[in-house]
């Protein structure tokens, strides 16, 4: 084996090593919960799906190259960032749901400078606006 043969299969091994230790990009944005965001970026994914099919002058129709980037933008568009979790962060937010996931998130929107989102009671819950009594007539 050359000297370059060895220095590429070295910078590979490096680099399938370093892969393995990055973490997620998670799409965030300023008091947004977790399924907030969920649900914006499966909903820009599929406009960009929609909007990724082009036609030419000549009447031929084909995909656009750049639904991603529409992806992308529609995202940038609603006020999210692509930000970078650790490893251990995309792991733990993956294996947290409901309650948890969503504290976990506030605390992932706070370390990345985000202001946290403020919990939606689920009617009937505790924290839920209370019906006004109806007034009774004078008499």
């Amino acid at each position: 084996m050359t000297t370059s043969s060895l220095r590429l299969l070295a910078v590979a091994g490096i680099a399938a090593i370093l892969s393995g230790c990055a973490g997620d990009r998670v799409w965030m944005r300023s008091a947004s919960s977790s399924s907030d965001a969920e649900i914006d970026e499966m909903d820009c994914g599929a406009q960009a799906e929609s909007s990724g099919v082009s036609i030419s002058s000549d009447g031929a129709t084909g995909f656009s190259p750049d639904r991603f980037s529409n992806r992308y933008a529609c995202l940038r568009s609603r006020g999210y960032k692509l930000k970078s979790l650790t490893a251990e962060e995309a792991a733990k937010l993956k294996s947290l749901g409901g309650v948890d996931r969503e504290v976990y998130w506030n605390e992932l929107l706070a370390k990345n400078g985000f202001r946290p989102a403020t919990p939606k009671p689920a009617e009937g819950q505790a924290g839920a606006a209370p019906l006004a009594p109806k007034p009774t007539p004078a008499r």
